[in-house]
């Protein structure tokens, strides 16, 4: 007998949608989907189950513009990493509609920086920079950047510098690479030297967090000590981040986004006139996710961590809240649930942390053990609501 019969048995078609970010260091977010979408399957048949594909402007967002637009071209192009070292990364090319991709992480990614070196004063967004300025020899009408999962919190100033802006410290011109430190000790800052093909190109950041530039929600408050800064170096930060805002506009310190990337958000639409909008809003309604919910009798999303954080932006905590709204109960999967989030007070009817037996990080974090615990975790989630389906 089948799993659908022995459990289903004569009750009606349930339908359950699937959408996972990734589990970073571990599992991309497109695998861990289709793999817990197949569990259901096996329970509910292939046309009860939906797949979408969740990316909030973090790592994975562009190979999911791709696959959300298959005539995109993905080129490879030059760039350093947050260390100064050269690299190659890629960028998406919509010549039919005059649209490039970008991804900050393709060549600012933390985990491009081995632990012993994720210092962020001495780290750079240059390569962002060069990405935006090889996307400008194409002549794009638009160019969409995509911000998050940065191992940088230098205000953007190293992707500023390499579109030409010239930096100042008490010490002289900036001739390196910007860095955080640059920021600390940030003076006077020219932009007219920015590339003047900027004016006539619009810029979108698809960001995967709503926090500001500054204050203690902002940049070097909340994601400075996930990239290596300890207290002191944090508020080195935060006081150069009130340096930059000082230079720039003063509209744009409180907007929500600029804090994504370490303060790329906030260089780009101060400096480069981008918009900042939400990534897994834009993801999601390239899907016609909003539409397709009031259909679903149950959400399955989840990402690596699932924590305060996951409803300031990120892709499974959207996800989770609009379904909330329409009345269908979500499934959180997570690899750690963090202890600043209570279920009660989320917008998860349920959070299911899949490490089921005590072992290292480096051991959970191997791709095939997180498959497999995903698997075992889905399956149990799966048996339960089929089995309250029932009754």
């Amino acid at each position: 007998m089948s799993r659908t019969a022995a459990l289903a048995g004569g009750s009606g078609i349930r339908r359950v949608g699937v959408a996972l970010d990734s589990f970073k260091g571990s599992l991309p977010g497109q695998f861990a989907t289709t793999l817990v979408a197949d569990v259901f399957r096996e329970y509910l048949g292939d046309g009860a189950v939906q797949e979408f594909l969740l990316a909030d402007g973090g790592e994975g967002s562009l190979d999911c513009a791709a696959a959300l637009l298959p005539e995109m071209e993905l080129l490879t192009v030059p760039a350093v990493d947050p260390r100064g070292n050269r690299i190659t990364a890629r960028l998406g090319y919509l010549g039919s509609a005059g649209q490039i991709f970008l991804e900050a992480a393709e060549c600012d990614a933390l985990a491009m920086v081995p632990p012993e070196y994720r210092n962020p004063l001495r780290l750079t967004s240059a390569g962002v920079g060069m990405l935006i300025r090889q996307a400008l020899d194409l002549s794009p009408r638009e160019i969409y950047l995509c911000l998050g999962g940065t191992a940088t919190v230098d205000g953007g100033l190293g992707m500023l510098q390499s579109l030409g802006a010239r930096l100042h410290t008490a010490q002289g011109p900036v001739t390196t690479p910007a860095t955080g430190q640059t920021l600390a000790d940030l003076t006077n800052a020219d932009w007219s030297g920015l590339d003047p093909r900027l004016r006539h190109t619009r810029i979108t950041c698809l960001a995967d967090v709503t926090s500001p530039l500054t204050g203690p929600e902002g940049a070097a408050a909340v994601f400075g000590p996930q990239k290596g800064a300890d207290p002191a170096t944090v508020a080195i930060l935060e006081q150069g981040m009130q340096r930059l805002a000082a230079l720039l506009p003063e509209k744009y310190r409180d907007l929500p986004g600029g804090g994504a990337a370490g303060g790329i958000g906030y260089a780009a639409a101060a400096a480069l006139g981008a918009e900042i909008t939400g990534g897994s809003g834009y993801f999601l309604e390239m899907q016609h996710f909003r539409e397709q919910l009031p259909d679903l009798d149950l959400l399955i999303t989840g990402e690596g961590c699932i924590d305060r954080q996951s409803s300031m932006g990120k892709g499974p905590g959207l996800a989770a809240y609009m379904a909330q709204r329409c009345g269908v109960p979500v499934v959180g999967l997570c690899g750690t649930w963090g202890a600043d989030l209570e279920p009660e007070d989320s917008v998860f009817t349920g959070i299911f942390p899949i490490v089921g037996r005590c072992c290292g990080e480096d051991e959970a974090l191997k791709p095939e053990v997180a498959a497999e615990n995903l698997r075992r975790t889905a399956t149990s989630v799966a048996r339960l609501f089929l089995a309250v389906w029932e009754n």
